[in-house]
Order: structure tokens, then sequence, then C-alpha cells
């Protein structure tokens, strides 16, 4: 029996004696202050064993997920009926800080958003057609754990967003097996082909129809026990990088050559592992190039996809804005902050003195 619970009963039972003898001995005050003491020992006794029971009867664990659950799914996309890509001016990104630091500086996205289109759309989609072609197996490939992944992400985006998102730019056949792309007039199967042989084959295959169809590079990832790895890609239009050198990676080496990445790693490895199906954020990667960042978990394989589009300004048009001067102090500011490597991994060493003399101009 517990000591806190002997203690209690000992008191308990005492009391009633010590009363007896005080009423026989004692002034009807002395009996009321003992009347009083022995009610505030009750209610110390009562605490002492609530104490003693959430000690021994802790609330149990939550349990943990059910892998046979049906997974939750995103949320509705919102379509876009009378979109018409033509007269959809890109972006203007204009995030530039006189001082870099190196920082997450992820926003909350809704996942309509996952796929940004606008007026150079089949210009782009059409020299992600010819990359691919030329280059095969260095702007896309995937590994044998990077298959279902690929397979959900293609369905997705084939029989479910794009058609739902832009309906004036695709569509499905009536009886849902065909994807149609209105723009280039090219049909493919709205699931991902299966191949006897060999599974990465109709990966491969599959991420060159994501290629083709929207302009966003894309990479899957997976959780291992020693972090996320990339299983799987698709990236035309990489900033001084080989794609095909990140496949069966991990999310740290993947980022080694970036200075101080050290500095927000393992937060990232954190946010990867909380992302919660039908949320998504989005963040963006400055200078001369942008990119606009989107990071969302699959439901179905829970592979993180990371997607990305790629920006591209010339300097007269940031200079025609006025804003010239602000974009020179934040190329110099590559140099400063929490990631003065910075500088240096972007090669402005070669570029820099021309172009910041030219927007100060």
């Amino acid at each position: 029996m517990d000591r806190h619970d002997n203690v209690g009963r000992q008191l308990t039972r005492q009391l009633p004696l010590l009363l007896g003898s005080l009423e026989k001995r004692c002034s009807w005050t002395s009996v009321a202050v003992a009347a009083i003491v022995m009610g505030l020992v009750s209610w110390i006794t009562l605490r002492l064993a609530q104490r003693v029971q959430r000690h021994r009867s802790p609330p149990p664990p939550p349990p943990p997920p059910d892998a046979s659950a049906e997974p939750s799914k995103p949320r509705p996309i919102e379509p876009l009926h009378d979109f018409q890509w033509q007269d959809v001016a890109p972006r203007k990104l204009r995030p530039w800080k006189p001082v870099y630091n190196i920082t997450m500086a992820l926003t909350s996205d809704a996942p309509s958003d996952l796929i940004i289109v606008d007026g150079n759309y089949l210009d782009r989609v059409n020299l992600r057609r010819t990359l691919m072609d030329r280059h095969g197996g260095t702007v896309h490939g995937c590994l044998s754990g990077g298959v279902d992944a690929v397979r959900e992400v293609y369905a997705y985006l084939l029989e479910e967003y794009l058609p739902t998102r832009y309906p004036t730019m695709f569509e499905l056949s009536h009886s849902g097996g065909t994807f149609r792309n209105l723009v280039t007039g090219r049909e493919f199967p709205s699931s991902m082909a299966d191949s006897s042989d060999d599974t990465t084959t109709a990966a491969a295959a599959a991420l060159r129809i994501i290629g083709e169809t929207v302009e966003d590079d894309m990479f899957l990832l997976r959780q291992t026990p020693d972090g996320h790895r990339t299983e799987a890609f698709v990236c035309c239009f990489p900033a001084g990088f080989d794609g095909s050198e990140k496949l069966g990676k991990l999310l740290v080496d993947v980022h080694g050559p970036v200075p101080s990445y050290d500095k927000i790693g393992a937060s990232m490895e954190r946010f990867f592992s909380r992302l919660e199906v039908g949320k998504s954020v989005k963040r963006v990667n400055t200078h001369a190039r942008m990119e606009l960042q989107t990071l969302m978990r699959l439901p179905r394989t829970r592979a993180i996809l990371f997607s990305f589009k790629t920006y591209l300004y010339p300097l007269s048009e940031i200079k025609a804005e006025g804003l010239g001067p602000d974009m020179a102090d934040a190329i110099e500011g590559l140099h400063s902050g929490n990631a003065p490597g910075m500088g240096a991994y972007k090669g402005s060493g070669r570029w820099s003195g021309k172009v910041c003399e030219y927007l100060r101009s």
C-alpha cells in the first residue's frame, strides 16, 4: 500500500477520537477549531489520494497511426473556369534584402496553387520536351523506392489536379482513361502504365510525361531512419547542379555544397517529417533567377513532393522598375549575414561587379 494512503487513513481514524477528547476537556471554541483542522486534513487526504491515482494510472498514449486506414486527402481544388493562360503575366518576385541570412522562410500555401501557369507555358514545356529527348537520365530518374510515389503524383496531376484546376487547358476523356493537353494537343494515359519487366522504366516514362505537361521541376523524397532521401526527380531547369547526382542522396547530402546549411538542416528534417497531407508551403529562392518552391505531402505513399517553378527577369526590367539599387545591395549582401560563403557559392565573383554597376547606373 502507498505511503500517502497510510498517512491519510491514520489521520482520518484518529481525528474523531481527538475531537471526542477535546469535547470533554476543552471549550466549544477548541472543538470548533479542531473541526476546522479535521476538514483541512480530510481535504489534504483527498488531494493525496488524487495524486496517487494519477501517478498509478497515467493517461494512455495516443494510438499509433493505422496504416490500413484510408489516407486523408488534400483539400478541394478550386477550378479556374475562365482561365486564359496566354493573358497571364509571370509573377514578379522581388524579395531582396540587403543582408542575406539563410532561413527556411516558409509561408502557408493553398493546395490549389500547387502548379502556377502563365503566358510562358507553351514555350517552357516545349523546351522541356526537347531537353528530355536530348539528355534523358540526366534530367529525370527514379529508384525502385520511388516508383509508388511517382505513380501517385502522376495520377494526382493528370486525373485530378490539372483537369480540375485548369479546365480550359486540360481534360479527361469520357471514360477517364485518357488525359488531354488542349494547349499542346498531346494525349497520355491518365494513370501510370505498368511494365512487367522494370517498374522504374514505367516510372521514368511517367516522369517524362509530367515533365512536358507542367513546367515545374520536381523531386520526390521518402523518409528513412537517416533522414529524407531523394527517390525520383524530373529537373530540366537546375541552377548549376546535376539533378541525377541528387538521386538516392539524403537531404543533408543534397545540400552539402550550400554554405551554412547546417543552420537550418535539422529544422528542415523536422518540418518534412511533420508536414501534413492537405497543407502545403512555399518559399522563394532569390536573386537574378528566382525559384518559387513548394512542399506538399502525398496522402497515400506519404512521400514529400518538392517542386519549383523558375522565373527569369531581364536586368533591364528590374532597373526600369526602380529596383536596381535594391537588387545590387542584395547581391553584395550575399557576403554578409549568417552565410557569408553564399556569394562564392553562387559564383558572384564572376558577375557581381558589372551587374551591380549596371543596376546602380
